[in-house]
């Protein structure tokens, strides 16, 4: 069964009924399942798993912040690298790569060095 979005208790009810086991993955930040809901199952909600099967599930802790860190004027490798230490996703890269980054944007707003951002969302990267 699809267990995201439901709580710890609920899911382990769900999974005890069908004759599964529940493992408890360390708890993780996610950028859009709030706190204590099912934010990763495995396997995922379509496979098929037989009586007696595991199922590794991992509450969110909610949404996490971390800032930009210093992205503007560098190339496309160590943007790439300085977002995803951050934990930000890479998203659309348009323009000349080898150029520095001209603007960054998520959900269509443009953020600067050291906003303050949901960790794991997308940044979308335009060169010049």
């Amino acid at each position: 069964p699809n267990l995201i979005g439901m709580t710890l208790v609920d899911a382990t009810t769900k999974l005890t009924e069908l004759g599964l086991v529940v493992v408890e993955a360390p708890t993780m930040g996610h950028p859009e399942i709030p706190a204590g809901q099912i934010s990763v199952q495995v396997p995922v909600a379509a496979e098929k798993l037989a009586r007696g099967g595991t199922v590794t599930i991992t509450v969110s802790k909610g949404q996490e912040t971390t800032l930009i860190p210093t992205i503007y004027g560098k190339d496309l490798a160590t943007v790439k690298e300085r977002l995803i230490k951050y934990g930000m996703v890479i998203g659309k890269v348009t323009g000349n790569t080898k150029r520095g980054l001209k603007s960054a944007s998520i959900d269509g707003t443009v953020v600067k060095n050291y906003s303050r951002v949901i960790v794991g969302k997308t940044v979308d990267l335009f060169f010049p």
